[in-house]
Parts: structure tokens; C-alpha cells; sequence
């Protein structure tokens, strides 16, 4: 049987898609979105030269692909191959139903497809909670707050690249959960798992890392030697950054030792 509070929280969720998703395609344009659709545009026509240029003797003209390329830095289109199909498909329904071009209608479209992805996120995000907690309550009440996080929420109304980042992040988290539950309880071996942030300098940007290591293959010995070798590092190191991230770097190998005790 089902509990009353897991029909309640699926009700909410069914109402909650329904209220993203509507409001998700009643979201004004942002900058990046236009953008977003050059490239796609340019990577697109560049598929068709590269093919042109291998099925007949028209050369691929590279001077122009160099030129031209650099206006996408830092943009990419693995979260577009999953959402111009369903763009080209909505499109049509808005363009029936809104004063838009075709245009403005595709890029419109793309927001339902952030929301679906971050709406998607959540669900997962329940899951990996579930594997860490075993009380429904809280499950409950920390996947609501994820998903009506004002910030959060604001966001998956139109940001066509953090939202699917943060939500492919999650999924993936999810299965690697799951594939390093099924190891440990077949092969019977104890890991070592930590985290922290990698810092992306030139994009000012913060990217959360797992760390899983097998405790059989902690070297106590070895890890001794390198807190000797980073505590006189930091000893001569005046920079606070570099000092806060060797002090960080100790710790995680102290925290290794522990864990192979």
C-alpha cells in the first residue's frame, strides 16, 4: 500500500511540472539563449562541410572554421542534440498559440526542456538521499526544498547551461552510487570516499568531485611521508590560498589513514 504522504508528495510533483513547465515557456529570453542557437547553427553546417569535404573534392576550408570558432568558446552542444529535437516540436504548438516567429519560438521551447531537466534532477536527487537516509520524511521535505529553491527554480526557467550541468551532475552521481553499491556488496571491499571542489581559474567556476579509493590500496607509510613533505611546504608558504589548500590536502591523507585502521 501506498502511504498517504507519498500520494500527497507525487501530487505535488505532478503539479509542480505542471506549473514549471507553464510558467517555464512564459519566461523572457536571455542573452546566452541566442547565442546558444548560432552555435548549434554553426556546428551544424560544420558537420555538413566536414561531410561535403570527405564525399567529394570540395576542400574543408579551415582558415574560416578557425575564424569563425572562436565566437563559441565555452559554449557546447551536448545538451542540444537532446533538445532541438523537442524544440523543433514545440515550436510548432507555440507558434500556434503565441505571437512568436519561428525563431523566437525555438528558443522558447529549449526553457521546457531545461525545466524537464531540472524537474528530472530532483527525482534523482530524492534517490541519492534515499540511499543516504532512511527516513521518508526528510526525504520528502529535502527534495521539496531542492526544487522550490528560489534560486534553483528561477534558474531551470531558462539557463540552457548550468541547469543541465548541475543536472547531469546529479544523475550521474546517482548511478555511480549505485554501480559502487553493487561492487562492495559482491566483491566485499571497504572504499575510502571524500569530496571536495576542483576550481576552474579562468571561468572563476566551482566543480564538485567525488574521491573513492579501495582502503587496501592506502599506503599508510607512503601517505606519512607526503604530510612531512606538504607540512614543510607550508611551513615556508606565505600565500593563504595555497596555504588553505595544502592544510585541506593533509587532512584528506590523515583522513585515509584513519580509514585503513
Amino acid at each position: 500500500m501506498i502511504s498517504l504522504k507519498k500520494k500527497i508528495f507525487s501530487l505535488f510533483l505532478l503539479l509542480y511540472f505542471l506549473l514549471g513547465s507553464f510558467n517555464s515557456l512564459n519566461t523572457g529570453l536571455s542573452f546566452d539563449e541566442n547565442y546558444e542557437e548560432l552555435n548549434w547553427n554553426f556546428h551544424v553546417n560544420l558537420v555538413k562541410e566536414i561531410s561535403s569535404s570527405i564525399s567529394s573534392e570540395e576542400k574543408f576550408d579551415r582558415e574560416k572554421f578557425n575564424l569563425e570558432v572562436k565566437r563559441f568558446v565555452g559554449y557546447g552542444i551536448g545538451f542540444q542534440i537532446i533538445s532541438q529535437p523537442i524544440q523543433n516540436l514545440l515550436k510548432k504548438v507555440l507558434i500556434r498559440n503565441k505571437d512568436l516567429d519561428k525563431y523566437g519560438a525555438k528558443l522558447l521551447a529549449k526553457h521546457f526542456v531545461v525545466f524537464l531537466f531540472f524537474f528530472i534532477s530532483g527525482i534523482f536527487f530524492y534517490l541519492i538521499l534515499r540511499k543516504l537516509i532512511d527516513n521518508e520524511n526528510f526525504l520528502i521535505l529535502g527534495t521539496t526544498i531542492y526544487l522550490t529553491f528560489p534560486y534553483l527554480f528561477g534558474q531551470s526557467m531558462f539557463s540552457p547551461k548550468d541547469v543541465p550541468f548541475m543536472s547531469v551532475w546529479l544523475v550521474c552521481s546517482y548511478f555511480s552510487f549505485a554501480i559502487f553499491e553493487k561492487i562492495v556488496s559482491k566483491e566485499n571491499i571497504s572504499f575510502f570516499v571524500s569530496g571536495g571542489f576542483v576550481k576552474i581559474q579562468n571561468n572563476n567556476c566551482l566543480v564538485m568531485v567525488d574521491y573513492i579509493k579501495k582502503t587496501s590500496d592506502i599506503d599508510v607509510k607512503e601517505n606519512e611521508k607526503k604530510i612531512s613533505e606538504l607540512l614543510l611546504t607550508l611551513e615556508k608558504t606565505e600565500d593563504q590560498i595555497i596555504r588553505d589548500n595544502l592544510i585541506m590536502d593533509i587532512d584528506l591523507i590523515r583522513s585515509e589513514n584513519q580509514a585503513s585502521e
